[in-house]
């Protein structure tokens, strides 16, 4: 008797075990990428990354770096990259891919005067984004925000 009680016992915390198992597969997980769902069933994992639905007010940014003078960190750079290139939408230009001379003066003047609101010159613009350019590049893949208004602006894909 006693045998079949301890087989019996180890059965049903097996059973129990097996089931816990099961449903905590089967839950909402959260890690620090955003929350996720295993579904065994379709094989598949459902990830939800928080940070997609972030979203920046651009006027805010354009006014919160007003007169900034130097551009301080890859953020503030990708932040008035993305407020050229809705400049540059905005005027017509992001969709062309070949300009003539006079165009190129025409952009040149709209980058030098666009970019003293900010308080730096088209080189210091330039050249920042030459020295940083993997730090802008992964900045941009690791922040959707950023993807997303870049993608949005008419013509981006085109250069």
């Amino acid at each position: 008797m006693k045998k079949s009680a301890i087989i019996y016992s180890v059965a049903i915390i097996f059973f129990l075990l097996v089931m816990q198992l099961f449903f905590i597969s089967c839950s909402k997980k959260s890690s620090s990428e955003g929350e996720y769902q295993i579904d065994e069933e379709e094989d598949t994992i459902n990830i939800d990354l928080g940070s997609s639905k972030q979203t920046i007010d651009w006027e805010s940014e354009k006014e919160r770096l007003k007169g900034v003078g130097q551009i301080k960190n890859v953020q503030d750079y990708c932040s008035i990259m993305v407020l050229w290139r809705k400049e540059l939408d905005k005027n017509g230009y992001n969709t062309m891919t070949n300009f003539t001379e006079e165009e190129k003066q025409k952009i040149n003047a709209l980058k030098e005067s666009f970019l003293t609101y900010f308080g730096i010159t088209p080189s210091d613009f330039d050249q920042y984004g030459q020295e940083n350019s993997n730090a802008i590049e992964q900045y941009i893949l690791s922040n959707p925000v950023y993807q997303d208004a870049l993608i949005s602006i008419e013509g981006s894909e085109k250069k």
